[in-house]
């Protein structure tokens, strides 16, 4: 079922590779036996992820799964499921449990954790979000969380190229190419319009050192708190710009037992935080007041 991610053509397999007969690209495995499927890969050895933060998404991914996918994926009836950006890949692991066809893609630098764990090599791949090894209208659930912010950054991390629209225009089409009609699209990431983040730091190599980026920066090591602009050019979304991209209604899901919070040190702080999502009203999902967008789109 796997397709050339950059003509959609049938690729013939021979041994260890993966042959695009369209436009002759070759796509083998890595040195972890995951294929990959990209023409260049990133270098993003900076950012590449330990052993702790292997563990800590091993932890975060089955609670939220558990927590909270599960419900959402079992509201209607599917078979099919591709995680864009699957990390660890626990969510994966538990839905082919059940029978499930499901498929993690990720960056060339998680495989090893792949590996290290035994993760199948016919379910894992190595792919851009951009440019996705399957047929078009094949998944009845598509999801991408955290992910979309980080799409047509400098490095994978806070810095926007010049491009960044492009790309990001470029991930939206392709989650929904791959997609069947009538879909279900989850996209996640902190909500831009809400002026603290607790999930990203404030300043990367390539943002300018002003006045304004190193007193953000101070201020989030001494709270975890990033304050950020809520307008602009900014890595992170609104709920408005993920309907915009995606050209199509979005619906805010609730964000109740989304986050585990274990960015948030202290008992009290954590306790405070459940209690602002779990109460938060439906018709406020949308606004300034929801720290984080949990959208979901129909193709």
């Amino acid at each position: 079922m796997l397709v050339c991610p950059y003509c959609h053509k049938t690729l013939s397999k021979t041994e260890g590779a993966y042959l695009c007969v369209s436009c002759d690209e070759i796509f083998s495995q890595n040195q972890y036996g995951y294929f990959t499927f990209l023409k260049q890969v990133p270098n993003f050895n900076e950012y590449e992820p330990y052993e702790e933060y292997a563990a800590r998404q091993d932890q975060a991914g089955k609670r939220q799964y558990y927590e909270y996918l599960a419900d959402f994926f079992y509201q209607q009836p599917f078979q099919t499921v591709v995680d864009v950006g699957c990390g660890m890949g626990i969510g994966i692991l538990e839905l082919r449990k059940r029978s499930c066809e499901a498929y993690g893609v990720d960056l060339p630098l998680v495989s090893r954790f792949w590996a290290q764990r035994g993760y199948p090599q016919e379910f894992f791949f190595c792919a851009d979000a951009t440019a996705l090894p399957f047929p078009d209208d094949y998944f009845d659930i598509v999801y991408s969380m955290g992910v979309i912010e980080h799409i047509g950054t400098i490095g994978g991390h806070f810095s926007l190229r010049d491009d960044y629209q492009v790309l990001r225009r470029n991930y939206a089409d392709e989650l929904l190419r791959v997609a069947k009609p009538g879909g279900r699209i989850l996209i996640s990431c902190p909500n831009k319009s809400f002026p603290l983040d607790f999930q990203h730091g404030a300043l990367d190599d390539h943002m300018p050192r002003n006045i304004i980026n190193l007193i953000r920066h101070y201020l989030y090591n001494k709270t975890k708190a990033n304050i950020h602009q809520t307008w602009g050019k900014y890595h992170l979304l609104s709920y408005r710009e993920i309907g915009q991209l995606f050209k199509r209604p979005v619906e805010a899901l609730p964000v109740k037992d989304f986050l585990g919070f274990s960015t948030i040190s202290g008992k009290l702080a954590r306790r405070l935080a459940k209690s602002y999502f779990s109460h938060l009203p439906g018709f406020l999902r949308k606004t300034w007041v929801n720290p984080y967008v949990v959208a979901l789109v129909i193709k």
